[in-house]
């Protein structure tokens, strides 16, 4: 609870197609609004709550907010360029940008979201970062509506209790119900086998949430993998 109750960094993911870390970092310190206290090749952390638009190269699409533990679903995944890639339950999109910079802007990422209105932020984002393989599609809560694929590789990160990320959504705490997490858990299954049922053999699968809970991680793989022996 105290990590949870503690003020969080930003992370900012560069966009490789356009930035580097070291420009990114340049530009941010002669800025001086912000403090950057880490960084690699790929994320940046700054100090505090940091508005994003007003920071120097965000309207070029230098980099994108995304905290550093979701950026890992993303590079986990390892998609190629010129490969057909799902990402299901994209929106807002902030994973299928980092699919499109992975695969070096070539190829096609198929974003699939059943929320209209989220899903129409995908498309100003991957403007913003000069990506123009991504594909927005609305489906239905339960991925109908999908192509056939076959999928190169496939992300799944479903609608979850979020029991993860208080810090981010304090809301959380006092919004989820006691039976959430077995409800969700059903609806994870489901969309984790739509995915994989358009892979292609030897397609790659990446099941990702941002909830803490085994009934909705674990015992979502175990069940999976008891009725997907090629996996």
């Amino acid at each position: 609870s105290e990590w949870f109750n503690s003020p969080a960094p930003t992370w900012l993911r560069i966009n490789p197609l356009a930035a580097d870390a070291e420009a990114v970092t340049a530009a941010l310190e002669a800025d001086g609004k912000t403090e950057v206290i880490a960084r690699d090749e790929a994320i940046l952390g700054l100090a505090g709550t940091a508005h994003a638009p007003s920071l120097p190269g965000f309207a070029e699409g230098h980099f994108t907010v995304q905290d550093a533990s979701a950026s890992a679903a993303a590079r986990l995944l390892a998609p190629r360029p010129g490969q057909l890639v799902l990402d299901l339950c994209a929106a807002p999109g902030t994973k299928s940008t980092q699919l499109a910079e992975l695969m070096e802007n070539r190829g096609r990422v198929v974003a699939a979201d059943s929320h209209a209105e989220r899903l129409a932020q995908i498309a100003p984002a991957a403007r913003r970062l000069g990506l123009s393989i991504v594909k927005p599609l609305l489906v239905t809560e339960t991925g109908d509506g999908l192509p056939d694929g076959p999928f190169d590789a496939a992300l799944v990160d479903p609608p979850c209790s979020n029991t993860g990320v208080l810090g981010k959504r304090p809301e959380v705490r006092w919004r989820i119900e006691r039976d959430e997490p077995d409800r969700l858990a059903r609806l994870q299954r489901q969309l984790l086998a739509v995915a994989a049922n358009r892979l292609a053999p030897l397609g790659r699968l990446v099941y990702s949430t941002c909830s803490i809970e085994p009934i909705e991680n674990e015992q979502v793989v175990a069940g999976f993998l008891e009725g997907h022996e090629e996996f």
